[in-house]
């Protein structure tokens, strides 16, 4: 399987705007074509479903409508 990253630039942190450029990586399973792995500033990851990671984000950019 051939592995795919991305990187999300962080804006914020607790509220106050985010000093340095930094960013959130995202990359694909290993394994599993559903699911996706998210890797945080101090090196350590967590995997998620793609589909709820999905529906999080549209649900929590759905709040002017």
């Amino acid at each position: 399987m051939i592995e795919v990253s991305s990187n999300v630039r962080i804006y914020e942190r607790n509220g106050e705007e985010f000093k340095t450029i930094d960013e959130i990586g995202v990359s694909s399973h290993t394994i599993f074509n559903d699911r996706v792995c998210l890797i945080w500033l101090d090196g350590s990851s967590v995997t998620v479903l793609a589909k709820d990671l999905i529906a999080a984000i549209q649900n929590a950019t759905n709040t002017a409508k």
